[in-house]
């Protein structure tokens, strides 16, 4: 039998050169690719944006962010007699939306709407929509299909954020991870 010691130089991120910081960099993102932590706060702020436009959601689906049939969509309901009139919305991005829907409700009190998720894809045109009491159907689901359009662009936003290098290194100098001198993780 044979014992082998082997010693080896371990560098933390600090220590290392631009080029090796940058494949510890792709390391992380490697390893955190699947996890979708950062996204539920971003789903929950817009399920919040979208209770103002008279929203009831209850699920919000989405893929991202780099492939054809990428978005976002939510099933959930609308009903012009939840649409919070004199509660401006947080979101600046929805406010000539917010305005539209505050005109249908006013226009057709009794409105409401069901959307539902269809398809094997995500974005805003794999739904179902079905609408009561509508003088203008289309313009609603135009709308609806804004909002859609809109949750992807804070979900992309939080995913970038998220993938910054800033964002990144921060994340490996906190778990302390180590590296060899061209940045293989240790």
């Amino acid at each position: 039998m044979r014992i082998e010691h082997i010693v080896r130089e371990l560098y933390q991120f600090e220590e290392l050169d631009d080029k090796a910081k940058e494949k510890a960099r792709e390391w992380y993102r490697r390893c955190t690719d699947d996890e979708t932590f950062w996204s539920e706060q971003c789903t929950d702020d817009c399920e919040e944006q979208l209770k103002y436009l008279g929203f009831s959601i209850d699920h919000i689906y989405w893929t991202g962010f780099w492939s054809q049939g990428d978005g976002a969509c939510f099933a959930g309901t609308w009903s012009a007699a939840n649409v919070i009139v004199n509660a401006a919305s947080d979101v600046e991005e929805l406010g000539k939306t917010h305005a539209k829907l505050i005109a249908i409700a006013r226009a057709c009190p009794e409105a409401s709407a069901t959307v539902k998720q269809k398809g094997h894809y995500y974005h805003e045109n794999c739904t179902e929509f079905s609408c009561d009491e509508f003088t203008d159907e289309d313009s609603f689901i135009d709308l609806a299909k804004d909002c859609m359009r809109w949750c992807y662009r804070q979900l992309e936003k939080a995913y970038e954020w998220q993938n910054a290098n800033e964002q990144v290194d921060e994340n490996i100098v906190a778990n302390g991870y180590e590296f060899t001198k061209e940045g293989e993780r240790a």
